[in-house]
């Protein structure tokens, strides 16, 4: 049998304990590793990595002297880009911690492997591994100013695509997300990452915010006139929902497109909430007053989601892309999922999932419930035209 796969073909092996650091090399080895150094601390490892470049850095979290974590903050402050698996013998929660502490360094801490381990567990772990080391490619940012957005607002420089939720359950379409864009003419095509926080630090959040809700209650509109009954959903700012008339703003743009309230779903992003309470609680209650639908988004991400939940009138639960992903293959992740998904049907919300990327996932959201879904599996974020096309594909490839 053929021990070979895909596999880094240059590792560093960063473990203490000299005959661990030898089984891991052998395994890596048999998987398809050209080239394996072993470093026993975290003074070596550093060493190594001046030396040379390597494609994986296995690193043991329990060593005398610098453990993992410090360990890992070399690597930070050295800017290592190379993926790390972590490998260890300690509690599966230590784990986890030292992952996404990693992470939040700027480190790519893309696999976690239990000591012990044997060869299938190790293929399976680089497997997964590899996979998430190809990420969809993504445009450097690039610098504009306020200026540059202001014409923008002005100019109809922006634009809107709109991602598909559909029913999971009948994978009927019941309503699409609009997502800014922005069509520079000289820097071409921009992320809302370009420009959404310049816009909240400028004061241009409001113009900004009034185009995308106008354009998008008029798209909602339009398909409506051309037969395809579904809603809309638009992000709010934090910084918006402190103006006390945008209630009465958003009224007359759909007054004006001949469009129900109940059809529009506002979302505000929970981790950044305003924290002027008496003004977010008189902004969304007019807003639900008026039927307008409220939906909080990113949950889970903050750290006052049931605080909101129990203050704020929201009628649906949008469930965070980071607990739909790891759901299929993380206890942890599935477990917070599905208690999310529980305790939005005892307050009696709706349930969004987003970053739906498999058809695993699809059917586990299924078991537990969820209502509508979003991801790339059935979806990317599309032109407005485009979304009835797509539909026909869609029902036709699921008929």
């Amino acid at each position: 049998m053929d021990d070979r796969s895909p596999s880094p073909a240059r590792v560093l092996v960063v473990d203490d304990d000299a005959a661990c650091g030898r089984t891991v090399s052998n395994l890596l080895s048999r998987l398809g590793a050209k080239v394996v150094e072993t470093a026993i601390s975290a003074e070596e490892a550093v060493e190594r990595l001046n030396a040379s470049s390597f494609d994986l850095i296995c690193c043991d979290l329990n060593m005398p002297g610098r453990d993992g974590v410090e360990t890992m903050r070399l690597f930070a402050e050295r800017k290592v880009k190379c993926p790390i698996l972590i490998v260890s013998g300690a509690d599966i929660k230590i784990l986890k911690a030292a992952q996404e502490l990693g992470k939040s360094r700027g480190l790519l801490v893309s696999g976690l492997l239990e000591k012990p381990f044997g060869l299938e567990e190790m293929r399976a772990t680089l497997a997964r591994m590899a996979t998430l080391a190809t990420p969809r490619s993504r445009r450097p940012v690039p610098n504009v100013s306020a200026d540059e957005l202001a014409r923008a607002i002005e100019g109809n420089q922006l634009l809107l695509h709109y991602q598909p939720q559909l029913n999971l359950h009948s994978g009927v379409l019941e309503s699409a997300e609009a997502l800014v864009r922005w069509q520079h003419p000289e820097r071409g095509f921009m992320p809302p990452d370009a420009f959404i926080s310049l816009a909240e630090s400028s004061g241009l959040i409001a113009p900004l915010t009034d185009w995308v809700v106008q354009e998008a209650i008029q798209q909602c509109a339009s398909w409506q006139r051309g037969g395809l009954d579904i809603c809309v959903s638009v992000n709010l700012s934090a910084q918006t929902l402190r103006e006390l008339d945008l209630p009465d703003r958003i009224t007359e743009v759909t007054r004006r497109a001949g469009l129900g309230p109940e059809r529009i779903t506002l979302e505000i992003t929970e981790s950044k909430l305003a924290d002027d309470l008496d003004s977010l609680l008189d902004i969304t209650t007019r807003l639900r007053l008026k039927g307008f639908l409220l939906a909080i988004d990113d949950f889970g991400t903050g750290f006052s989601s049931l605080t909101q939940l129990r203050r704020l009138p929201f009628t649906e639960l949008k469930l965070d892309r980071t607990f739909v992903s790891g759901a299929t293959s993380d206890a942890d992740a599935r477990s917070l999922l599905e208690s999310s998904v529980q305790l939005a049907k005892r307050l009696r919300l709706k349930t969004v999932a987003e970053g739906i990327e498999t058809e695993e996932e699809w059917n586990l959201l299924v078991w537990m419930g969820v209502d509508l879904g979003q991801g790339y599996y059935m979806a990317r974020p599309m032109p407005g035209d485009k979304i009835a096309p797509w539909y026909s594909g869609w029902q036709a490839k699921v008929a």
